[in-house]
């Protein structure tokens, strides 16, 4: 029984420290990033998480937002999107070190790609659409729940030319799958990867 309870109280330890990084500013800074909306600010919290995971390198959240932070600016920042990108590269090579089977960080690799195609598409799309769907793959093979795999494909789906067999069409059903999977989605903790909700329903309402 004691072998027990202390066996319990390891369990309990190591949940709470998932969910209370070392470093304080992870979650006020996740917390100033939900709120960003202009390219400029998710530049600046692309810079504070990176800041934080070169603090503490052998942490994969760190470099896991960082990465996030800067693909997403990189959607606002027009013809400056690759150098946000080269930004990201330390930080994603990083999280993919320490973290190379986990679910989230292959779908982070799938965004990546995504990101990388979105900025020079005509050149780009028979190198990295085949990376995104191949990372896809693996995470599906990992945890098939994870809601941010249908969405990442509906989204690649969304901007293909519906002469390629894209459009809102589409990817409407795999939108539909992603919000059903959002519904029963849970997240380790605050801290952890939840994003992508707030991105289906713009492109639901023009799937009807």
């Amino acid at each position: 029984m004691k072998t027990r309870i202390i066996s319990l109280f390891v369990l309990c330890i190591a949940g709470t420290s998932l969910a209370t990084w070392a470093n304080p500013a992870l979650r006020p800074t996740l917390a100033q990033m939900n709120a960003a909306r202009t390219a400029d600010q998710w530049q600046n919290v692309a810079s504070q998480l990176s800041r934080l995971s070169d603090q503490s390198p052998n942490e994969w959240l760190p470099a896991y937002w960082a990465t996030y932070a800067y693909i997403t600016a990189s959607f606002r920042a027009g013809d400056n999107a690759d150098d946000l990108l080269d930004r990201a590269e330390p930080y994603y090579e990083r999280v993919i070190r320490l973290q190379p089977q986990n679910d989230e960080v292959l779908v982070l690799q799938s965004y990546m790609a995504q990101a990388r195609l979105a900025a020079k598409p005509m050149f780009r799309w028979m190198k990295y659409g085949p990376l995104s769907e191949k990372a896809l793959q693996a995470a599906r093979q990992k945890n098939p729940a994870n809601p941010r795999i249908p969405l990442l494909e509906g989204l690649a789906l969304y901007h293909k030319p519906a002469t390629f067999g894209g459009g809102p069409a589409s990817a409407c059903p795999l939108l539909q799958q992603s919000v059903q999977k959002f519904a029963t989605f849970k997240p380790t903790s605050d801290l952890h990867p939840n994003w992508g909700r707030d991105q289906i329903a713009p492109l639901l309402a023009k799937c009807k």
